[in-house]
């Protein structure tokens, strides 16, 4: 079950770029270049350790809010706790 759902933000694509790599940064979170755009400075991968298993997004920003898609995460997350989760903290990221 693939998990792809959408954040918006009133940002603007440039800035929720900006936050969102600097944020990352700051917090120790290595964003990598999408594997299938990797000239694309809107488009990314970052994954991260949980206590159940490491979780792998891809994301493209865009001007009002970012595409995110879950390519790996534990075999028993739960997919709607992820999302939420996830959705928290790229909210967190760009406020």
């Amino acid at each position: 079950m693939a998990i792809r759902f959408d954040v918006p933000h009133k940002i603007g694509a440039e800035e929720a770029r900006k936050r969102l790599h600097g944020q990352a940064a700051g917090r120790g979170v290595n964003v990598e270049p999408d594997g299938a755009r990797p000239s694309d400075p809107m488009a990314g991968e970052v994954e991260h350790g949980t206590p159940m298993g490491d979780v792998r997004v891809r994301f493209l920003i865009q001007e009002a809010c970012i595409d995110v898609e879950v390519v790996k995460k534990p075999t028993f997350a739960p997919a709607a706790l992820l999302k939420s989760e996830m959705e928290r903290r790229l909210r967190d990221l760009l406020a």
